[in-house]
């Protein structure tokens, strides 16, 4: 599970530094072209968002009509539900500070000047309590951890959203951009017009 959490952060980190450079590239090539790009972005996406809105809307008055008895059968669900994520939730805080703890001890700035950027890093981490981060600082600190079965589901999460933004960042215009030959190029330039105008 570490090894599989650090192959992921450590391409997220990647992915991410590599799409603030194919930014900058994008628009350095497209200088003129990039304001009308992105307004007509924005206008798409606050288009796309009332559109949700307004299905959500739809989707909880449909919902609403449903029968009694579906409601009571949900609400004591509901309470099993949350009583198994309390716990859940009680045993991964427990593990966050466990970890957080052995970072201190090892990367805190009154410890080690040098390491004071990943200590924030960590700080943030536990402060959002992100259990993938932490054992990715851990495992850069050459500090063992083994990870409970307890919290294996919400780091499955975490690494599932990590992996969607890693696809996130893949499929924006800069990124496929900058992967392109000339030909394709002009074909992205051609599309993103033809959207646009």
């Amino acid at each position: 599970m570490n090894e599989k959490i650090v192959k992921t952060l450590d391409l997220y980190f990647l992915v991410k530094k590599q799409q603030e450079d194919y930014n900058k590239l994008f628009m350095s090539e497209l200088k003129n072209d990039y304001e009308k790009l992105n307004q007509s972005f924005i206008i798409k996406q606050k288009e796309q968002q009332h559109y949700t809105r307004n299905n959500t809307v739809v989707n909880e008055e449909a919902l609403s009509h449903e029968s009694v008895s579906t409601k009571i059968n949900e609400r004591h669900m509901n309470t099993s539900v949350i009583y198994k994520k309390e716990q859940q939730q009680c045993n991964s805080d427990n593990f966050i500070k466990k970890i957080y703890r052995l970072l201190s001890k090892q990367i805190h700035p009154d410890k080690n000047h040098k390491m004071s950027h990943l200590f924030i890093k960590c700080k943030k981490a536990y402060d959002n309590k992100n259990i993938s981060h932490l054992v990715y600082c851990a495992e850069k600190c050459d500090i063992e951890i083994k990870i409970p079965l307890s919290v294996h589901e919400q780091i499955e999460l975490e690494l599932h959203k990590i992996n969607q933004k890693i696809y996130n960042l893949k499929s924006t215009v800069s990124w496929k951009w900058t992967q392109s030959s000339q030909i394709e190029k002009d074909n992205i330039l051609k599309i993103i017009k033809d959207s646009i105008f």
